[in-house]
This record gives C-alpha cells, structure tokens and sequence, in this order.
C-alpha cells in the first residue's frame, strides 16, 4: 500500500520476517545488518561452548549447594575437538576467528560459497563436516529450506555425537528431534541461543511445553533467551551501519534522478 516506498531497513541479520520476493518485485531494496553483531554472536556461543565443555555452570551450582566434586566435573579441551561450522557469512567467521587462537581444528561448509581465504579453516562437503565434528555450530539464514534441517536423519548421520550449537533460528532445529539425540546420547550436548517455540516477535517463547522442559533437565544442555546478538555496541553498532547504507543508497538515487 505504500506506492512510494523505496527500501526497507532491518536492523539484524535475519529478514525472513520480510517479503523480500516482493519487494524485488516492487523495485524495494531491503537492507539488513548482520556485520553489527557478528563479534557478539561469536562471542556468546564461545562462552556457552566453554561453559559446557569445561562444566563451569554445573561445578558452579554444585558449589552453591555444598558440593565440592573435582574430578567428576573434568571437562574437555578445545583444542581437542573438531568443530563444523555451517554457514560462513558474517557470524561464521567471527566464531572461526575466535576459535582460531585454541589450534582447534575448523571445518566449514557453506551451500552458496567457496574458496575460502582463511588459513585456518579446512572447507569440506556437509558429509565429511557431520563424520568428522565433535561440535556443530549453525550460521545460516531462516528459509524453507532450511526448516527442520537439524532432524533425525541429519543426527544419525554424524558420526561422533557432537555437540550442537544453534545462534541462527529457532525453525533450523526440530527440537525433538534434538531432545531424541541427547537422551539417546547421539548429542553429547546443546548450545541453543534461539528456539523454534520463540514468538514472532522474539520478544519470548513458549517455554511451558514439554520438550522444553525435558531439555532443561539435561546437565548438557544450555538455552539462553535469543541473546547472543546483542550487547551495548552491537545495538548501536546496527544503527550506524544501517544509517551508512541508507545514506548510500540515497545517494545513488539521487545520482540516477
């Protein structure tokens, strides 16, 4: 209905909430800001990740409650592992930057790109990421066919019952499916930022519901509340390259007037 409209800004990565068919259609540019907070993003899984690995919140609690248990709450090193990271736009390197100071070994699959510049990433077909990862980490944009892409056929294809890191969107994960692998342990563990029971405006989440609730049950699972994108930069960070895109885009209108 807006006869005049010339571009949509969104400040984030994610634009499934756009008709970006459309607005193509309609001669709309759409803009997005996923380079804002792809530092943070890495970041937080980063933390999660070493928080499970290292049992740092389980050991934590225990002490809370009186226990002093050394030996059982023994983690794994980083840089023992293999990680697969699907998905190598902006987050996905970030995160692989970040693990790259471990010598953790870094696979990377990505369905549009190749030809990766970074030393320290080894690209590899999506069956040589799920036979070779001890952790699988998610980085890929919301779309139909992405939905339910972590099911139970994707798990029974990975071989070393990695640990499943999820920042990107709820709908990639059928979450019981999830929920099957760590009781069956063909998930050694779950780093979940994003959930597909979130509400449409990510604002909350039906938390109620009894896959949910099971999960969190599990000592190896750790679900934080679609916060991973954002700290005090990263929000201002969205603004400012926003404001540079519309004002070059603006320009080049101006030029083509």
């Amino acid at each position: 209905q807006s006869k005049k409209l010339k571009f949509i800004a969104r400040a984030g990565s994610g634009i499934e909430n756009i008709d970006s068919v459309y607005a193509l259609e309609k001669k709309i540019s759409v803009f997005s800001s996923p380079e804002a907070n792809a530092p943070a993003v890495a970041e937080h899984i980063l933390g999660m990740l070493l928080n499970l690995t290292r049992n740092i919140s389980r050991s934590s609690n225990q002490i809370n409650k009186g226990v002093w248990e050394r030996q059982k709450n023994w983690g794994s090193s980083l840089t023992d592992q293999t990680i697969g990271i699907v998905g190598f736009g902006h987050t996905g390197k970030a995160f692989a930057k970040l693990l790259s100071v471990f010598g953790i070994k870094i696979l990377v699959y990505d369905k549009f790109i190749s030809g990766f510049k970074e030393p320290y990433v080894t690209e590899v077909s999506i069956d040589e990421l799920q036979k070779r990862s001890t952790i699988i980490s998610f980085h890929i944009p919301y779309n139909k066919d992405n939905h339910y892409l972590i099911c139970e056929q994707f798990i029974s294809k990975c071989e070393l019952n990695p640990i499943i890191i999820n920042s990107s969107r709820g709908n990639i994960v059928n979450t019981l499916a999830l929920l099957n692998g760590v009781r069956q342990s063909k998930i050694q563990g779950a780093c979940l930022d994003v959930l597909e029971f979130e509400k449409k405006d990510f604002e909350s989440a039906f938390l109620n519901n009894k896959i949910i609730k099971e999960l969190l049950s599990f000592e190896n699972v750790i679900i934080t509340p679609h916060i991973a994108g954002w700290t005090q930069k990263s929000y201002f960070q969205h603004s400012v390259i926003l404001s540079q895109k519309i004002r070059s885009f603006v320009k080049d209108l101006k030029l083509k007037a």
